[in-house]
């Protein structure tokens, strides 16, 4: 927290905070887009990759939808926001790291089972829940911490239904 009086570690803050943010939103109609481009070879693809040891599912799952989303556009922005998105921020609040059972995991998971059965909705909901549960993790830390600039970083949808 020492690292918040620094105007570079701030900033950075700020703006992995709002590329959550933003992420919780734009990722819905993503995944709806992409849902149908999803074939029978990327979900065996995805299976595979998530069996890796060090593996993060939410991570290989907007992969999966950046690399079938229609609108290149759309995959570009999406793109560039999880480029700023370190998984490290979230799972540093785990003893374990990244090896850690969390509800991260355990929505993205969800998710993954979601597309497998072909519900498309469920599976767009799943996944902005991700960035909704990244969100209001870290947000709520760095409140605690005293970056009160956090506070006007708006949490999308209600997490609290969602974990």
């Amino acid at each position: 927290m020492r690292c918040m009086k620094n105007k570079v570690f701030k900033r950075d803050t700020l703006t992995y905070l709002s590329g959550l943010q933003f992420m919780a939103i734009a990722v819905r109609p993503a995944a709806l887009l992409a849902f149908e481009q999803i074939d029978a070879g990327r979900l065996e693809e995805l299976r595979l990759a998530l069996k890796a040891p060090y593996a993060i599912p939410l991570d290989l799952l907007i992969r999966c939808v950046m690399e079938c989303l229609p609108l290149q556009p759309y995959r570009a922005i999406l793109n560039e926001v999880t480029g700023t998105l370190r998984w490290g921020y979230y799972y540093s609040f785990f003893s374990a790291g990244i090896q850690a059972d969390n509800p991260l995991d355990r929505i993205s998971m969800s998710a993954c089972q979601s597309l497998i059965r072909g519900d498309k909705e469920a599976f767009a909901i799943q996944l902005s829940q991700c960035y909704c549960h990244i969100l209001s993790i870290v947000r709520s830390y760095m409140i605690r911490g005293g970056l009160n600039e956090a506070k006007k970083i708006i949490i999308p949808y209600d997490t609290e239904e969602s974990v």
